[in-house]
């Protein structure tokens, strides 16, 4: 979609205290409502907060992390 106001998203971004940014919510707020993501397409959006120095803070998939799994049973 060429009229989406990316500018915008990571200008209020870097002004935001907190700077994590929750990917899917914050491009939700851009496209119209019921868009499709293609994985193609999220993966531009994961290379342009990449370049823009985003790193990813959730790094494993949809299993539990084994560290989280023994500070848990600690």
């Amino acid at each position: 979609m060429a009229n989406i106001n990316w500018l915008d998203l990571f200008t209020q971004w870097a002004d935001r205290e907190n700077n994590i940014i929750e990917m899917n919510m914050s491009l939700a707020k851009l496209y119209p409502p019921h868009h499709q993501f293609s994985n193609r397409e999220l993966q531009a959006w994961d290379s342009m907060f990449r370049a823009a120095g985003c790193t990813d803070i959730t790094p494993f998939d949809g299993e539990i992390s084994p560290v989280i799994i023994s500070l848990f049973y600690l």
